[in-house]
């Protein structure tokens, strides 16, 4: 049962001093400014009882910040650091700029709820640092959070408090995450391909900027020629290719699926492995150097896009286009494929894979 007491400090200031005894559960005190807050607040301590939830003070040193704090340490410093830690910790500080200061012990499903809900309603401010006066200027289009970006937001945030409230022994409510109504990932499917004659455009395009022109080529052809993943290929390393049997290998570290695998190389990629190579200063251990991480590609790339007046094209599209490209050649199985693109379900290529109709239609006279 709860006891409320009215106390005052040594400065005469007067305050609500509440404790909370049950067999069976910690006794818990806290002090308030207001009689009503102190009542609210052992009512809401007791009713948890009632209802069998574990109920501690833990987590109330704690704001959500904390937790992402921290967990962004552990992702940056994990050994051997993941593929992925630099996309994570960019999604956990999104999620920090907007429930960093609600209290992990106050923190609600509803609020939870509420966050989710607003993401998909929030229009996402254009960059500072964009100047209107330059000619592939187009921060007034608006643009909205997609239900990706939704859902990794929300797996990032779970993921923090979870880790967080297990590292410093806290309870932490699972009624947080429980019918949580979560976009799915896959809501948004893209199957963009390259048309006729686009590949040919991006060139062109290249050719026009100031600078990186063959390098942006040879990226995007060996791109073409792998299906390899943005960050697969800036951070392949010299050391980890075999020329003699045309084979590049992706390090566990180096995976999104921390599976480890050997690409086969076709003859265009030797080629151009080569070229780059000769190019590539003696003491640069990445094979393509060019690009600090994957947000320079993709921001870069959005540059030769729109300077080629193409619509609706990412870099990441390169990769279905290279994968169904694999499928129309015909001479390859479905597992053929995955150990070359690294997919693992059969379910998750078919959303890569899209044929074009002409070369399907080549298939049907085939004896």
């Amino acid at each position: 049962m709860a006891t409320i007491q009215k106390k005052q400090t040594p400065k005469g200031t007067t305050y609500w001093e509440v404790r909370v005894r049950r067999r069976g559960s910690p006794a818990m005190s806290k002090s308030f400014k207001t009689e009503r807050e102190a009542k609210a607040w052992a009512n809401k301590q007791e009713h948890a009882i009632d209802e069998g939830k574990r109920v501690t003070r833990a987590a109330e040193k704690f704001v959500v910040a904390d937790a992402i704090d921290a967990y962004i340490h552990e992702v940056d410093t994990e050994i051997p650091r993941l593929a992925t830690a630099d996309k994570k910790i960019g999604d956990l500080r999104s999620v920090r700029v907007d429930l960093g200061e609600f209290s992990i012990a106050g923190l609600s499903r509803e609020d939870v709820k509420n966050y989710l809900k607003q993401l998909a309603k929030t229009q996402i401010p254009p960059p500072a640092t964009k100047k209107k006066t330059h000619p592939l200027y187009n921060g007034d289009t608006p643009k909205f959070y997609s239900p990706a970006t939704i859902r990794k937001f929300y797996y990032a945030l779970k993921q923090a408090l979870q880790w967080h409230a297990r590292t410093k022994r806290y309870y932490l409510d699972p009624e947080l995450f429980i019918d949580q109504k979560v976009p799915s990932g896959w809501s948004g499917q893209r199957d963009r391909r390259l048309k006729l004659g686009e590949e040919e455009r991006l060139y062109a395009s290249i050719d026009k900027a100031r600078t990186k022109k063959e390098e942006w080529k040879r990226l995007i052809r060996f791109a073409l020629e792998t299906a390899m993943r943005d960050q697969e290929m800036l951070k392949a390393r010299w050391v980890d290719l075999d020329l003699g049997n045309r084979t590049l290998t992706i390090p566990k570290e180096h995976s999104k699926t921390r599976d480890k695998r050997h690409i086969p190389l076709s003859s265009k990629a030797v080629e151009i492995l080569e070229t780059q190579r000769a190019l590539c200063p003696k003491r640069e251990a990445r094979i393509f150097y060019s690009w600090a991480n994957a947000a320079c590609v993709s921001h870069g790339f959005r540059r030769i896009v729109l300077r080629a007046k193409l619509e609706n094209l990412k870099f990441h599209d390169l990769r279905h286009e290279a994968t169904s490209r694999l499928f129309e050649k015909g001479n390859l199985s479905t597992m053929d494929i995955m150990k070359i693109t690294g997919h693992t379900e059969l379910s998750t290529i078919e959303r890569y894979t899209h044929l074009h109709p002409k070369e399907l239609a080549k298939k049907l006279d085939l004896d």
